[in-house]
């Protein structure tokens, strides 16, 4: 069985098995902003979410990035923060504009981009 680790827009974190989608998520505390760092496994590929709730574009790639969390097309763990919850943790990624995705490859980050992007490109950088 194959696990994805995924942080919903709410900024608590839940561990799904991909199989079993009727299991209900296992929560944790939100990300904090110096733990956030550690939060980046060195071993996994990472997709970071940043959007919110309000944002219209966001709203418009939630479906891509739920399509690519249920697909076989590539592994990650995703972590979504939400930008209007999580101001300081924003600022201190340097994100001016939402949405912004980042992905980190053995901790470092290695792609970043904001605003729409489709599911091709996100499938390319997270290869």
């Amino acid at each position: 069985r194959e696990l994805r680790e995924t942080q919903p827009i709410n900024g608590s974190r839940t561990t799904e098995k991909k199989q079993e989608q009727n299991n209900p998520p296992m929560l944790s505390p939100p990300v904090k902003v110096r733990e956030f760092p550690r939060d980046i496994p060195a071993d996994k590929t990472v997709l970071v979410d940043i959007g919110a709730e309000w944002c219209p574009p966001c709203k418009k790639m939630q479906p891509i990035i739920d399509s690519l969390v249920a697909s076989n097309d590539v592994i990650f763990t995703l972590i979504k923060i939400d930008g209007g919850e999580q101001a300081q943790l924003v600022k201190q990624l340097t994100i001016n504009a939402l949405p912004t995705f980042i992905i980190y490859k053995k901790g470092k980050e290695t792609w970043r981009k904001q605003g729409m992007i489709d599911r091709k490109e996100l499938i390319e950088q997270l290869r």
